[in-house]
């Protein structure tokens, strides 16, 4: 009978050990999964950090480009908000000139 008591408790403890070693391999794994998460956020922090970068650069590559063809808009808009006074004037000049023409053709 005191064999068996024995027995029955170097069991129990030998059972409370693997208890112990269970949850310290399952605080080990939460914690690797853990840091393996924040390895992985990182990397895909630095990436799309990269990739913003890389498209910053294109950016500033294509600035001047971009800029000449804003100041050419700028001043097709300008233009052809001028045209028509343009045309008027030139109309007005071209009626001057008839009247002037037709005025010294009266005084001839």
């Amino acid at each position: 009978l005191t064999a068996a008591a024995v027995a029955r408790s170097t069991a129990r403890d030998r059972l409370t050990v693997a208890h112990c070693r269970l949850t310290a391999a399952e605080t080990d794994r939460l914690a690797a999964e853990r840091a393996l998460t924040g390895v992985r956020e990182l990397a895909r922090l630095q990436s799309r950090f990269a990739e913003a970068r890389e498209r910053a650069e294109r950016l500033a590559q294509r600035a001047a480009a971009h800029e000449e063809t804003r100041t050419r808009m700028e001043r097709g808009r300008k233009a052809g908000t001028v045209a028509p006074a343009l045309e008027l004037r030139e109309a007005a000049d071209a009626e001057h000139r008839r009247a002037a023409g037709a005025e010294a053709h009266a005084r001839a």
